[in-house]
């Protein structure tokens, strides 16, 4: 990869977390989901999907790293289904992740403290075309 790129690939990680600290910013501030959206010409909801703090997050920082490593895990298990082809393989449900942590479900699907340090959730679209939140353990 040319040094140019690495720059550039930089520079647009800085920007997008100067973005996002603003957006928290202006939520601490008062402001609504529906302005911030009205900002970027989307609504409140996709506002909130794309500059909201990752369940178990507490700062840009960390909802950045959350995100990335269930990305990172997220890959993995996208490569295991393709190769064993079934939806099982692509994470497990809130009532599998729990019972393999011997927690409630409805801690698991809150990102509890207890479950947030054990397991990383991240919505993906199924092979079957449906979008599904899955579970994935750490």
């Amino acid at each position: 990869m040319s040094i140019e790129i690495q720059k550039a690939l930089a520079a647009v990680d800085t920007a997008e977390t100067t973005l996002r600290e603003a957006v928290q910013a202006a939520r601490k501030a008062g402001t609504t989901w529906e302005a911030i959206g009205a900002l970027f010409g989307v609504s409140g909801g996709s506002a909130h999907h794309r500059f909201g703090l990752s369940k178990g997050a507490a700062t840009v920082e960390e909802s950045r790293q959350i995100r990335n490593q269930a990305a990172r895990i997220a890959r993995k298990s996208t490569l295991a289904y393709k190769a064993a082809g079934s939806e099982r393989d692509l994470g497990l449900t809130a009532a599998a992740a729990a019972k393999a942590l011997n927690l409630d479900a409805r801690t698991v699907k809150n990102m509890g403290p207890s479950a947030r340090d054990q397991v990383a959730a991240l919505g993906v679209m199924m092979p079957s075309g449906r979008f599904a939140v899955r579970y994935f353990l750490k």
